[in-house]
């Protein structure tokens, strides 16, 4: 069930429909940017997140990525280290060059390892994460406004009290209404997880450690 959505959708991108590659990149794009900026790239990161789906949707990483039936996230993980393995290794380069004006960030800080560490893992999974439930947010409050601005306002850290002072209703009823809100926002956030899963118990693992991320810890 879980490895025929993502891996379907990849392989529609890898051919070349236009609706597929749009719709792709706009979904998996975010945490790849928002992860090559904090492992300090900023201006070129947009730049490096276009080079990292080029390589996705490159039929020899396809099949490769089809062969290994591992996770979609650490398998899009090992393509964004490698171009930024390649994005550092050019920057060094660079500066041995004497063009160290060019180079935007402290390249000693960098551990130039092959493979990402623990660390680089943790902090791909935390982007990913966070855009997932990004996601899920935005799609509450487009089937339900009100339930979307509770979410957003509690996630601020307005309590239901608060909410409930200023709209002028009953702090029960914001109660009731946060609980529903809540409900619903574990329930697209499932919907997510079950885009990229690839099996069961990667499903399984998501949504407990996603649902711990939830406003509220629902």
């Amino acid at each position: 069930m879980f490895r025929t959505t993502i891996w379907s959708d990849l392989e529609d991108a890898a051919a070349g429909h236009a609706s597929a590659v749009e719709g792709f990149v706009a979904r998996y794009r975010p945490p790849v940017v928002r992860y090559l900026r904090q492992q300090g790239v900023d201006a070129q990161a947009e730049d490096l997140a276009q080079e990292v789906f080029l390589r996705l949707f490159a039929q020899s990483a396809l099949e490769r990525g089809l062969a290994a039936q591992g996770r979609f996230r650490s398998f899009l993980l090992g393509l964004t280290h490698n171009v930024l393995l390649e994005h550092w290794r050019a920057q060094r380069a660079l500066k041995r060059g004497g063009a160290a004006r060019h180079v935007s960030f402290d390249l000693a800080q960098h551990d130039l390892s092959a493979h990402p560490g623990p660390s680089e893992e943790e902090t791909f999974v935390r982007c990913w994460q966070e855009h997932a439930l990004r996601l899920a947010l935005e799609r509450v409050g487009e089937e339900h406004p009100r339930q979307g601005e509770l979410l957003r306002r509690t996630a601020r850290g307005e309590t239901p009290a608060q909410i409930a002072d200023e709209l002028g209703r009953p702090a029960g009823q914001v109660r009731v209404d946060l609980h529903r809100a809540r409900k619903r926002l574990a329930q697209r956030v499932r919907e997510e997880i079950a885009r990229f899963a690839s099996d069961r118990a990667e499903y399984e693992h998501e949504v407990a450690a996603f649902l711990a991320r939830l406003p509220g810890g629902s």
